[in-house]
């Protein structure tokens, strides 16, 4: 009696039993091989990044010295989030202005004049 866990037979053209070639990967395991490809992050993604990495950075120093010294840097606490509060909603706009601008150009190619 045969298990069920045994091997797929080969025909004699050379075809697995399901239907793929020996040696290659079937469609669906190539869909998840390819969609972990790495994507390259653009500059603002990498600004974003290193601003909330320094925001994180800042307040953890910023706790830590609170606790020895009992004393809030208030004006370097509101300067620094305020620049890069400042940042990160320019970099918001200039990704919505862009979205905007490619949603105008992708309706222009998409109207047709009858």
């Amino acid at each position: 009696m045969e298990s069920s866990n045994s091997n797929p037979k080969i025909s004699p053209g050379g075809k697995i039993e399901n239907g793929f070639q020996p040696g290659t990967i079937p469609p669906i395991r190539k869909k998840r091989v390819d969609s972990f490809k790495k994507k390259e992050l653009s500059g603002l993604d990498k600004y974003l990044i290193f601003s909330f990495t320094s925001i994180i950075i800042f307040t953890i120093a910023v706790l830590v010295i609170y606790v020895f010294t009992r004393d809030e840097p208030a004006v370097l606490v509101g300067c620094f989030f305020g620049a890069f509060s400042g940042e990160i909603l320019m970099c918001a706009l200039i990704k919505r202005l862009k979205l905007h601008k490619e949603a105008e150009l992708n309706k222009k190619d998409t109207d047709v004049p009858y």
